[in-house]
Order: C-alpha cells, then sequence, then structure tokens
C-alpha cells in the first residue's frame, strides 16, 4: 500500500525511508486523513492556524485525550516537515486535551493465579510468560524462537518501548513448559518446510540483507 493520492504517497515515502514502524506509519496516516476530512480542502493548502484549529477541535469537540491530542500533533508536524518541506510555524495556543489522573490497576498475585487457572493451553503459557518476563502484549507476540535463551535464562525483547533491545527474565517455572511448545511448533515448522509454504515475515532491514531467514527456524514466530 502506497497511498491513495500524491500527498499520502510522499508520506509514506518519507515514513518508510526513515524506517519508522508500521503501527506509527498507520498512525500518522490516518491523523492526516482525519485532518484532511475536517479540513475540508486539499491538506497542501494547510497554513499553522489550520493545525491549531484542528488540535483546538479533537479537545473541545471530540473531547480526546491529550495522549491522542499529542499523535495529532505529531503527525501534522511530521506532515509539514516532510511532505510541504516547511515548518508548521508556532503552534501555541491552542486549546490542550485535558489529562486525566488515573491510577495504575495492577492484579494481585492471587488475581493472577486465578486468572491463569481459567486460561489452558497456549494461551495459559503466553499469559504466564507476559507476566513472569514483564513483556508488553505485541513484545509477546512479536517473539522469534532465537529470542528465548535457556542457556542463560533470558528473553530478547527486540523494538520494544522506544524502539530499543532489552533483555528480561526467563521465568525459570516456565522453562519445560517452553521446551515443549518449541517442540510441539517444530513439527508445524517441519510441515511448513515440506508444503514448501512460505517463510516468516521480516523486518525489511533483515529481508534486504539476509532474503531467506524467513525460512530458518531460529526465526520463527514463538506463538505463530
Amino acid at each position: 500500500d502506497q497511498g491513495s493520492t500524491a500527498w499520502e504517497k510522499k508520506l509514506v515515502e518519507k515514513l518508510r525511508v526513515g524506517q519508522y514502524k508500521w503501527r506509527t506509519e498507520q498512525t500518522y496516516r490516518d491523523w492526516i486523513w482525519r485532518f484532511c476530512d475536517w479540513f475540508g480542502k486539499d491538506p497542501l493548502l494547510a497554513e499553522t492556524e489550520d493545525v491549531k484549529g484542528f488540535l483546538t477541535w479533537l479537545a473541545v469537540k471530540r473531547d480526546a485525550a491529550a495522549s491522542s491530542q499529542r499523535q495529532a500533533l505529531n503527525a501534522l508536524v511530521f506532515f509539514f516537515r516532510m511532505v510541504l518541506d516547511r515548518e508548521p510555524g508556532d503552534l501555541d495556543g491552542y486549546s490542550p486535551a485535558r489529562r486525566g489522573a488515573k491510577f495504575p490497576a495492577v492484579l494481585t498475585k492471587e488475581e493472577c493465579r486465578r486468572l491463569f487457572a481459567e486460561l489452558d493451553g497456549t494461551a495459559a503459557l503466553m499469559a504466564k510468560l507476559m507476566y513472569g518476563a514483564g513483556l508488553r502484549v505485541l513484545e509477546l507476540l512479536r517473539l522469534r524462537v532465537q529470542d528465548l535463551d535457556f542457556a542463560r535464562g533470558i528473553v530478547i525483547v527486540r523494538e520494544g518501548k522506544g524502539g530499543k533491545d532489552r533483555p528480561t527474565v526467563l521465568p525459570e517455572g516456565l522453562r519445560k513448559e517452553l521446551a515443549d511448545h518449541i517442540t510441539r511448533i517444530r513439527s508445524l515448522y517441519e510441515g511448513d518446510r515440506a508444503d514448501k509454504v512460505a517463510g516468516v515475515w521480516l523486518p525489511p532491514a533483515v529481508e534486504h540483507k539476509i532474503p531467506h531467514a524467513g525460512l530458518d527456524w531460529g526465526w520463527q514466530w514463538l506463538f505463530p
């Protein structure tokens, strides 16, 4: 998907050349299209006051969260600089969205035990690993077989929050379950190879450098 308009094609090009994450690309494109719907004109004609007006509209008319308004601001600043080739100007003065005071809700150990007791199979293993290794949902889903280091007792998180890699603990109590799980998915992997099924998705940089890595065992998803 390269975009449907000239400006969107240029936006996509700049995002991909900058190696922004796919979710960031989706978010930025979505916000610029929302701005277009509000603006009612070609976004190439947008000025500083239009950006401030849109941000104020989000807060006042749409009761947007502060995080959503900040996302919109980041997308529009990127759009001005990289697509329109000009600075967005002084954006002070728009109405900021209200920041709600939130108290973090954390499950107790007993509540976690009760939750895990209601799960079974792969879902239970995923929940336990997420809890024991301190993983976010996407970090869990993006794990590859090679990211589990049983020898050192760690899990390698690739491109976590902030685009950074980090090691985290591999829960001692899950070693056998994880080993059994890997044995099961290894049989699925070997069946796919025998049937000449295409390999897994690879990060663009890896795909360009090692095109056939998607067929290698280590690069397979831990939870396909």
